[in-house]
């Protein structure tokens, strides 16, 4: 039997081994502990391959959903009219 999984294999959507804190908690702090507790099993390895743990482990999804960038905030409109915008403003332009 090869080290890779049959074709058909299709990664967990959710965490199914070093889940210590549930789906309730932090992402960050959950897909931290995942990574401490497989490279304390599994010992060195490189980013690639812990990497690869954690999709084998059920942590795909929450590894897009962190690298998804993040949501814009909206700015703040400020009305043009107050004092300081007609200061700034040339004399004879309006």
């Amino acid at each position: 039997m090869g080290a890779l999984p049959p074709p058909d294999w299709v990664p967990p959507q959710t965490p199914i081994g070093y889940d210590r804190y549930g789906p309730d908690a932090d992402p960050t702090l959950r897909l931290v502990e995942a990574i401490s507790d497989v490279l304390r099993r599994h010992g060195p390895m490189t980013a690639d391959q812990v990497g690869m743990a954690l999709v084998i482990y059920g942590y795909g999804p929450l590894l897009e959903q962190l690298d998804a960038p993040p949501p814009k905030r909206r700015r703040l409109r400020r009305k043009r009219n107050g004092p300081r915008w007609r200061q700034a403003r040339l004399p004879g332009i309006k």
